[in-house]
């Protein structure tokens, strides 16, 4: 294990210092109710704990061009605040961001920050994801609108900087229930750790789990601390290192 972590520490720790950024971690169901007792446990006095329940739609286009062949994820995310529009690349290099944050960072209305994703034994990505949130956007906006239309004008750019596809292409996937805890955190830089279950509908079948640890400034050893959390929290470092988009379209196209 020493080992596995030297190596990814070292991998990270040529990241971006001082960016908000979330680490992520698959986990199996035991360990996710787990955590949750324990977690629930200790936000008994002070009755912190916020649940989101929420549906998601991702998009693509009938060629699968966004996800399969250049690592975009495109996810619109409905709850009581509104329409969470989220496009995302994986797979990106230090570089990269620093590109896309000279050209994105302080749009307003607009969030950018770094996904260290489904850190695991063998498995770890950086991406980059750029957020906006449409208010009064009914709960059926997937049968009335097209993916494209609710797509801001920055949001279009950033996907032009990876792909030449017709965004106009793109098309709603079915939906997923998301349920996610969110509890307070005070161990190192961490402000938050969150539990988070996706569903499928009935007629697919299957569940996916995740931990995510928050930071508004990520440092050098961010994923050491990440590693340490996972340690007290008895959450071990397996082979489940599946990415959620990639769950997803392999439960609705089997690729």
């Amino acid at each position: 294990m020493y080992v596995i972590r030297k190596f990814i520490y070292f991998t990270f720790s040529k990241m971006i210092i001082g960016q908000s950024a979330e680490i992520k971690l698959s986990v199996s169901r035991k360990e996710f109710l787990q955590l949750y007792e324990l977690l629930l446990h200790e936000d008994k006095d002070s009755l912190n704990m916020e649940m989101k329940e929420q549906i998601v739609y991702f998009a693509d286009d009938e060629t699968l061009e966004f996800y399969q062949k250049k690592h975009l994820a495109i996810r619109f995310r409905r709850s009581n605040r509104g329409l969470e529009v989220v496009v995302k690349k994986r797979w990106i290099t230090r570089a990269q961001f620093k590109k896309i944050e000279q050209h994105f960072k302080d749009i307003p209305n607009h969030n950018l920050k770094l996904d260290i994703d489904q850190i695991s034994e063998h498995s770890k990505t950086l991406s980059c994801i750029l957020r906006y949130t449409l208010n009064s956007v009914h709960q059926s906006f997937a049968f009335y609108n097209e993916p494209y239309d609710l797509l801001s004008e920055s949001q279009k750019e950033f996907l032009w900087k990876f792909t030449k596809a017709d965004l106009k292409k793109l098309r709603f996937l079915i939906p997923i229930q998301s349920k996610t805890f969110i509890f307070p955190s005070e161990f190192k830089e961490f402000e938050s750790i969150s539990l988070e279950e996706r569903r499928m509908p009935k007629l697919f079948g299957g569940k996916f789990y995740e931990i995510t640890a928050k930071t508004s400034f990520y440092q050098k050893k961010t994923v050491d601390h990440f590693f340490q959390l996972c340690d007290k929290m008895d959450i071990s470092l397996h082979n489940m290192n599946i990415y959620k988009t990639e769950w997803l379209y392999n439960a609705y196209f089997n690729v």
